[in-house]
């Protein structure tokens, strides 16, 4: 744990010296070519799609705990949840991403969001960059700013990225009450919909993995020129370097009907590292750490669309 923090305070620092890095360049960038380059900024839409390549070997996931179980009449019977080997991603999958960039001169801003179209995850990112604008017959940087057709463009991102596998199996929840991982899953729910309050009646507990990975990710750009009309294009590689990473259970009611759904208990306190009553093996081989190295590769291309003065 203070392995991570100190991990966490390190790339806040770096993210820091990184941004006064390019304010700096900004700076000098406005003093040099005040009058001449087109120091406003622009905004730019992303809508793209690339492959996420892990190096890793994904492997099978087994997990057991107890629980028990509350009938009307009051009566108490003790049960073990177990599942069946589940396969636990794979090296490599499509994903879909959103973003929006704010270019000035030599800087960029960025922020994107996306998901993987394999597997229930979801990734966001934030981050800054600087522009390198492509141009041999332009006497002066102010000249090649505004005319370079093609900018290379190396960027600094902190990511945070989230994965689900959905159910790896259930727990018969029908007019019975389950204690289970320190929480309580009664047989009727309380939901709210269209600011109407219903009441649902659980059918099944249902069991789900998920992993958080926060770290950063430097990336490699070759996009058009944003201070150029028309439609542009930009292709990009990244690498995302997890700095600190956590698995666990979530736990959810679906009623008998199954259009409704009610949260339980989530992954943080369902950790699979730290809950005693869970026994989780990846590969056959006891869990100790989060059993998917998220360290990848994502490499795509995407679309892009400047908003025009």
């Amino acid at each position: 744990m203070k392995q991570c923090i100190f991990l966490k305070n390190v790339l806040f620092i770096c993210l820091l010296i990184g941004l006064l890095f390019f304010h700096t360049t900004l700076s000098q960038a406005q003093q040099r070519y005040q009058g001449k380059t087109p120091m406003y900024p622009k905004v730019s839409f992303l809508f793209g799609a690339g492959m996420v390549s892990a190096h890793n070997h994904p492997g099978n996931l087994s997990l057991s705990f107890p629980y028990q179980t509350m009938d009307a009449g009051h009566n108490m019977y003790a049960h073990v949840f177990k599942t069946n080997t589940r396969h636990l991603l794979s090296n490599s999958s499509p994903e879909l991403l959103f973003g929006i960039d704010i270019t000035k001169s030599h800087v960029t801003f960025n922020f994107s969001t996306g998901f993987n179209t394999s597997y229930n995850g979801a990734f966001y990112s934030l981050g800054a960059g600087m522009n390198l604008f492509l141009g041999h017959n332009q006497r002066s940087p102010a000249s090649r700013m505004q005319q370079a057709g093609w900018i290379i463009r190396p960027s600094l991102n902190l990511s945070f990225f989230s994965f689900t596998t959905g159910d790896i199996g259930s727990i018969d929840n029908n007019n019975v009450t389950i204690y289970v991982l320190g929480s309580t899953a009664k047989p009727k729910f309380t939901y709210y919909r269209n600011k109407h309050t219903y009441t649902g009646y659980a059918n099944k507990l249902v069991v789900i993995y998920k992993q958080n990975q926060i770290g950063i990710e430097p990336k490699i750009a070759v996009c058009t020129n944003p201070y150029r009309p028309g439609v542009g294009v930009q292709f990009f590689a990244s690498y995302f370097i997890p700095l600190s990473q956590s698995c666990g259970l979530v736990l959810r009611q679906h009623d008998i009907k199954k259009n409704a759904t009610q949260f339980i208990s989530g992954s943080s306190k369902n950790n699979l590292n730290r809950h005693d009553e869970i026994t989780a093996t990846y590969n056959n081989q006891r869990i100790t750490s989060t059993p998917f190295d998220a360290n990848y590769f994502f490499i795509g291309v995407a679309i892009v669309f400047t908003i025009q003065d």
